[in-house]
């Protein structure tokens, strides 16, 4: 995706921020970061609100069949796929870097909740971690003679593993944080390295964009 096409959907993502949540959220630094803009609540109390149990319940009895952290670990793995892997500027690597860090923290919400749907989009961001050039800098990247991985992209983006162990591989890290759906689906074959076409369109309508 070039520049300008980031620039756009941002500029469409801001818009429909503003439209959607009713002033709920908001995008205070666009006009300095562009595409890499934050958002976030307009008040702690926001979070607050939709933190009691109230607010749970009124949004997850009306919309049982939305699973929010599969959207979310869809939506960070098109995020990824957005990238343009010719930028090798410090922004677009701590851009990259949190959003492995928000992407991992939905994997393991949704391995506490004994949920496998996270499995195929671990697998995919993986393959997309290890190809950008910016990311996958010499010092951590693979050794393709041996098969044999130097410090994995996991270790650079998790504070649990970071200084005190030792992950070479996203197996690895699954063993060491308890990511039993991957281990489950690793030791099965059945791992699929791919996002499913069911869980993108469906993401394509939420941001209507299909």
């Amino acid at each position: 995706m070039t520049v300008d096409e980031q620039n756009f959907r941002a500029e469409q993502t801001r818009r429909r921020v503003y439209s959607r949540c009713k002033g709920l959220l908001e995008v205070p630094n666009y006009q300095r970061d562009g595409s890499y803009a934050r958002v976030q609540f307009i008040h702690r109390t926001v979070k607050d609100f939709l933190e009691e149990n109230r607010a749970l319940y009124f949004f997850t009895s009306n919309t049982q069949k939305f699973n929010s952290h599969v959207t979310l670990c869809a939506s960070y793995l098109l995020h990824a796929d957005a990238i343009d892997p010719q930028h090798k500027d410090s922004k677009s690597m701590e851009c990259f870097s949190d959003l492995l860090e928000g992407f991992l923290m939905q994997c393991h919400w949704l391995e506490k909740a004994h949920s496998p749907e996270y499995v195929p989009f671990l697998a995919a961001m993986d393959q997309f971690a290890k190809i950008i050039p910016f990311w996958a800098a010499p010092s951590f990247s693979i050794n393709r003679d041996t098969e044999t991985c130097l410090p994995h992209w996991t270790k650079r983006v998790d504070f649990y593993v970071r200084s005190c162990c030792e992950v070479n591989s996203l197996l690895d890290y699954a063993k060491i944080r308890s990511l039993n759906s991957y281990i489950q689906a690793t030791a099965n074959g059945g791992l699929r390295v791919a996002i499913s076409i069911s869980h993108e369109r469906r993401l394509m309508r939420l941001m209507g964009i299909d």
